[in-house]
């Protein structure tokens, strides 16, 4: 008898934790996507959940339906050839079905200074190594990442040798370590080699790379756990949670001297505990981070290994949504480890550590 309820406890607890995850991620977002001049739907329009895999395309009508969609701050993107790329942020509730429609703008060409060469421009190829050394990152996954169509890339310098990046079509990138197509709508670039800083904006949407090699998908699940462990993402899940320090973390409020700090101890200013930068937010599952001057992050994996990173926040203070991320657009700037790392490292949003591919 005891074997039975026990059979039926676990049966119990797996359906609950289903019906749990299915309520979780129970919201959709529909529409449709109209061109502005005419109000005529447009078909084949790429319609997605910035840094996720959640996306579809428009129908004949110009119609999409996104389901499946946890509760919380999304960003939906709209994006086609010929068109202007258009974006909204939103929130959903649970089980929400929200309503968003598009007016897409017809691009702009000045066709009179359209000029047909054969060649590529001088010191593209330079500009090219520059931008996939700060875009793809300089980690040990970049060299298996790929931009497909570099061709669409354009290059400007700036007054003080900064180099400004653009491209007309979205960026098509294979990341062969970690096991994802990455399609990038490019909003902005700039690599500033006086101060040693680069800053993008993009618009990622991630599809699954497929593979029937055993071999392949271990080391795509070996990889994204690699990245994930230590990220920047992994660090304020551990934080939100108060178990940073269990986590492989030690962390220290530092003085923000200059932009290319030297590791030190902080000993006397060390971080015990969550709650000394960390505040309970506005709604269920928030939490304010806010701190003075600087965050020394140390992540120590193993014994024989050490990242160092360093926070600035770009505001008094940042909302960390329930699922860890922050709401507010570029809310910080990283130093040190995190900010050696790209596109080659990033994976989609709402990644599960415990989660494999079968």
């Amino acid at each position: 008898m005891k074997k039975v309820n026990s059979l039926l406890f676990l049966l119990f607890v797996l359906v609950s934790l289903n019906v749990n995850y299915a309520q979780e991620f129970s919201s959709s977002v529909t529409g449709v996507v109209l061109e502005e001049g005419t109000k005529a739907g447009i078909a084949g329009v790429n319609v997605f959940i910035s840094e996720t895999t959640w996306g579809t395309t428009t129908d004949k009508y110009g119609i999409y339906e996104i389901k499946n969609l946890p509760s919380g701050n999304h960003e939906i993107v709209v994006s086609i050839i010929g068109f202007e790329v258009a974006t909204k942020n939103f929130n959903l509730e649970k089980g929400e079905k929200k309503n968003l429609d598009f007016l897409l703008k017809e691009k702009a060409y000045e066709l009179e200074t359209i000029e047909v060469v054969s060649e590529r421009p001088e010191n593209w190829d330079n500009n090219l190594a520059i931008f996939k050394t700060y875009f793809l990152g300089q980690g040990e996954f970049a060299s298996d990442c790929k931009i497909l169509n570099e061709e669409q890339l354009s290059f400007d310098l700036g007054a003080y040798k900064e180099l400004y990046a653009s491209a007309d079509r979205p960026l098509k990138v294979k990341n062969n370590a970690l096991g994802y197509d990455i399609e990038i709508v490019l909003i902005s670039f700039k690599w500033d080699p006086k101060q040693g800083r680069v800053q993008y904006s993009i618009k990622p949407k991630f599809e699954e790379l497929i593979s029937d090699d055993k071999e392949q998908i271990n080391r795509w699940n070996s990889n994204r756990k690699k990245a994930y462990f230590g990220s920047i993402n992994h660090f304020f899940k551990c934080l939100k949670e108060n178990n940073f320090i269990e986590n492989g973390y030690s962390v220290y409020l530092v003085p923000r001297l200059n932009r290319n700090p030297q590791f030190v101890a902080h000993l006397s200013n060390s971080i015990e505990r969550s709650s000394q930068v960390l505040k309970p937010g506005v709604f269920p599952g928030e939490d304010i981070l806010t701190f003075g001057d600087r965050l020394e992050i140390q992540y120590s994996p193993t014994a024989s290994e050490l990242n160092v990173s360093w926070l600035d926040l770009n505001y008094n203070e940042i909302t960390l949504d329930q699922f860890s991320y922050p709401e507010e657009y570029m809310p910080f700037q990283m130093i040190g480890y995190w900010a050696k790392l790209g596109i080659a490292d990033w994976l989609p949003k709402y990644y599960n550590a415990s989660a494999t591919i079968k």
